[in-house]
């Protein structure tokens, strides 16, 4: 076994498996919560997204003008 395959926690390396585990905690958040939680966490995160944009463009303007 690589020792980096034993260091710690996580992954290491082993993006087979990782890409399984991901795969099984989506189809079950998706089968426990259904499509309309995955919409709400979408539109929060493309406002959240939306905001952070705006804040850092208008920081650059105004470093901008100095």
């Amino acid at each position: 076994m690589d020792s980096k395959l034993k260091r710690g926690r996580g992954w290491f390396g082993d993006s087979r498996r990782h890409a399984e585990a991901g795969r099984k905690g989506g189809q079950s958040t998706a089968s426990g919560r259904g499509q309309a939680f995955y919409s709400e966490i979408g539109r929060k995160g493309g406002r959240s997204r939306s905001q952070r944009a705006s804040k850092k463009s208008s920081m650059m303007l105004d470093d901008s003008e100095i």
